[in-house]
C-alpha cells in the first residue's frame, strides 16, 4: 500500500523489513536524512570513528551471522575512506551493503560540497565500480526501496560481495507517495545445486578413491556447511584440510581435521594433499598461499590427483587446476545432496586409519615446536604466547586473526577453535582489518567471547575501534603481538636484501626501537589495558581479560627477531615465491 514517505524513510523501512537490526557508520551532512529515519525504525547505529572500521565491522557481522552487514556512510570523503576495508570484504566474499549519501542532485556539476565531479557530475559511485558487485544510484526517491531490495539480493546470492547504494541527500528528505517493497519476495527461495547425475558421479569417485582428501575453503564456511563437511569426512574416513578462510568449516578438535594446507599450515599438510588420489574441493579458490604458489608437486599434484571442485562461482571452476568434475552450486546444498545420494554407503569410521595417522602427524609437529612453546625468553617467543592462549581459550570463543605472523602461528598451534568460530580474512591482505572486524563479529555473536590476535602495526591503523567498543560496551579482547614494526615485511627484506627500510618502528636519529604503550592507550580510551613483558605473565593477563567483561587490550612484547621463513612450512617456498627478486639477485 502506498504511503507518503521521505526517501530516507523508504530506505529505513526497507532495511528493517530485510531484517537489519544494526548498521555501522559515521554521520555527515550527506546522510542526515537516512540517520533520522533509522531512529523511527529502531535500527541501531553503532558510530565508529573511522570509516575503515565501518567496512570491516560490517564484513565481520556478515561472517558471524550470515546476514548482510550494513555500512552507513556520508558522501565524498566518508564513502571514499571506507574503500580499503570494503575492497577486503569484496575479495573475502562478505555480503556488505554500503548505503552512502551523495551530493544533492539539484546541485550536481556546480562543485557542491564533497561532490566528486572530475569526470562527470555526481560521480562518486565510480570509486566503487572496480570491486563492488553492483552500484545502485538512487535518482528518484520512490525507487529507493526497490534498489535496497535489489542490493540485498545481489549482495547475498551467488558469490557474496559488496554492493553500494548511493543516495543524494536531497532525495533522502523528499516526500513521495510510494510503496515499501516486500523484501521477502525479492530473493530466491532456494539455493543452487548441481544436476543429479553430477552428484552421483561425485559419490562414485569418492567411494572408489583409495586416498580421498576434502579441501574446505571460505565458501564452505560462508555457506554454513560445517556439519556437512564433518559428516562427509566421517563417511569417507577422509582427512580434511582447509584454507585460512575455510578454517572454521570444521572444528580443529575433530580427529579428521588435519591442518591448513599450503604455506601457512604445518609441513605435513602438504604431504596429505599432495598424496591424495582424489581431492574434493568445496568453496576453495586455490590461491597463492594455500597452493604454495601453484608449484606442481609441492602442495597439490593435480594432475595426477583427480580434482572435484564445487563452488558457487563458475569462474573459479578449473581456474588454477584442471578439474575431473566441476560443480557450480552452494557448497552446503551440494554436500547435502551428496550425503543423501551416499546413504547406506561409505566406509566404517577408522577403516583407513586416517584419524590415527593425523594424530601422529600432529603430535610429531607439536613436539618439534615444543621447545619454542616452552621458551622463557624475554622478549617473549610468540610460540609461547600461542601455548598460553591455547591453554585458556574458551570452547565457544571466536578467534579473529590478522593476516600477518599471527595467522600461521594460530593455525600451526591448533588453538582449540570450534567450527564456525574462526575468522581470518585472506581477502586483500589488509593489515588493520582484523581489529575492526572483531567489532562486527562480537555484535553478531554477543554471547560468545571474541578474541582478536593482531599485530602492533595492525592496531595502529584502526585503533579507533577501541573507543567505539567502550561507548557501546562491546567486550572484545585484542591481543597485540608487539614486535615494534611490520616484522613480516622486515623478515622478507632481511631474507632478500640483508637490510631493511620502512619496516621497523624506530627513532630516526638514534635507531632506538619505538612503540606506543598500547595498554595505556586502551586506558586513555576508557578500556582496560595490560602490558606483558614476561612469559609467565601471559596466562594471568588472558584470564583477567576474559573475566572482565570489558573491552581489553593486552600489549604483549614479543621478540623482534622474526625469521618469517620459519613460519612458512612449505619447503622451498622462498625459492619460487619471488622469482623476479631472485633473478635480480
Amino acid at each position: 500500500m502506498a504511503q507518503l514517505l521521505t526517501g530516507g524513510q523508504v530506505i529505513a523501512k526497507s532495511l528493517k523489513q530485510a531484517g537489519v537490526e544494526v548498521v555501522f557508520g559515521i554521520g555527515g551532512h550527506g546522510n542526515q536524512g537516512l540517520l533520522d529515519a533509522f531512529i523511527d525504525e529502531g535500527i541501531r547505529h553503532i558510530t565508529v570513528h573511522h570509516e575503515m572500521v565501518a567496512g570491516a565491522a560490517a564484513s565481520g557481522y556478515f561472517k558471524a551471522t550470515h546476514r548482510p552487514g550494513v555500512a552507513s556512510l556520508t558522501c565524498g570523503p566518508g564513502m571514499a575512506t571506507a574503500i580499503p576495508t570494503l575492497v577486503h570484504a569484496a575479495i573475502d566474499c562478505s555480503a556488505v551493503v554500503a548505503v552512502s549519501g551523495d551530493a544533492p542532485m539539484m546541485l550536481w556539476e556546480r562543485g557542491a560540497s564533497e561532490e566528486l565531479d572530475i569526470k562527470a557530475a555526481g560521480d562518486q559511485s565510480m570509486l566503487y565500480r572496480p570491486f563492488a558487485k553492483r552500484v545502485y544510484e538512487v535518482t528518484a526517491a520512490e525507487r529507493a526501496g526497490h534498489m535496497i531490495a535489489n542490493a540485498f539480493n545481489c549482495a547475498t546470492t551467488g558469490r557474496p560481495g559488496v554492493v553500494l547504494v548511493s543516495v543524494p541527500f536531497d532525495l533522502q528528505s523528499e516526500l513521495v507517495m510510494t510503496e515499501v517493497p516486500d523484501m521477502a519476495r525479492s530473493r530466491p527461495t532456494a539455493k543452487p545445486t548441481a544436476p543429479a547425475e553430477d552428484i552421483l558421479r561425485v559419490v562414485e569417485m569418492l567411494l572408489a578413491a583409495k586416498n580421498p582428501v576434502i579441501v574446505a575453503g571460505g565458501g564452505a564456511a560462508i555457506s554454513g556447511a560445517w556439519d556437512e563437511v564433518t559428516e562427509l569426512a566421517e563417511r569417507l574416513d577422509a582427512a580434511v584440510v582447509t584454507s585460512s578462510a575455510g578454517k572454521s568449516a570444521m572444528s580443529c578438535a575433530h580427529p579428521l581435521y588435519a591442518a591448513q594446507c599450503g604455506r601457512d599450515g604445518p609441513p605435513f599438510s602438504s604431504g596429505i594433499t599432495r598424496e591424495a588420489d582424489v581431492v574434493l574441493s568445496v568453496g576453495m579458490r586455490f590461491e597463492e598461499y594455500e597452493t604454495s604458489v601453484w608449484k606442481p608437486g609441492v602442495t597439490f599434484s593435480i594432475p595426477p590427483t583427480k580434482l572435484i571442485q564445487v563452488d558457487i562461482d563458475a569462474r573459479e571452476i578449473g581456474k588454477n587446476y584442471p578439474v575431473e568434475l566441476g560443480l557450480v552450486g552452494d557448497v552446503r546444498t551440494v554436500l547435502k545432496d551428496v550425503l543423501k545420494a551416499m546413504e547406506g554407503r561409505g566406509r566404517t569410521a577408522g577403516s583407513r586409519g586416517t584419524a590415527k595417522r593425523i594424530a601422529q602427524l600432529k603430535q610429531d609437529w607439536l613436539s618439534k615446536i615444543e621447545p619454542q612453546a616452552n621458551s622463557d625468553d624475554v622478549p617473549i617467543n610468540p610460540h609461547r604466547l600461542m601455548k598460553e592462549l591455547k591453554a585458556v581459550f574458551p570452547k565457544n570463543a571466536c578467534l579473529v586473526v590478522e593476516a600477518n605472523t599471527a595467522r600461521p602461528l594460530s593455525l600451526q598451534h591448533y588453538i582449540p577453535v570450534d567450527k564456525g568460530n574462526f575468522f581470518c580474512g585472506q581477502g586483500f591482505q589488509l593489515i588493520g582489518n582484523s581489529p575492526a572486524q572483531a567489532l562486527g563479529v562480537k555484535v553478531g555473536r554477543p554471547k560468545q567471547p571474541v578474541i582478536a590476535l593482531v599485530g602492533d602495526g595492525s592496531l595502529l591503523l584502526t585503533n579507533q575501534v577501541i573507543p567505539t567498543a567502550v561507548e557501546y560496551e562491546i567486550p572484545i579482547i585484542w591481543i597485540v603481538m608487539n614486535n615494534f614494526g611490520y616484522r613480516a615485511v622486515w623478515a622478507v627484506q632481511q631474507k632478500w636484501f640483508k637490510r631493511s627500510m620502512g619496516a621497523e618502528f624506530a627513532m630516526e636519529r638514534t635507531g632506538e626501537l619505538y612503540s606506543p604503550d598500547y595498554a595505556m592507550m586502551a586506558e586513555a580510551f576508557g578500556a582496560r589495558g595490560e602490558k606483558v613483558e614476561r612469559p609467565e605473565k601471559i596466562r594471568p593477563a588472558l584470564e583477567k581479560a576474559l573475566a572482565s567483561g570489558k573491552p581489553y587490550v593486552i600489549d604483549i612484547r614479543v621478540t623482534t627477531k622474526v625469521d618469517f621463513a620459519q613460519l612458512v612450512s612449505t619447503e622451498s617456498y622462498w625459492d619460487f615465491v619471488w622469482p623476479t627478486w631472485k633473478r635480480g639477485k
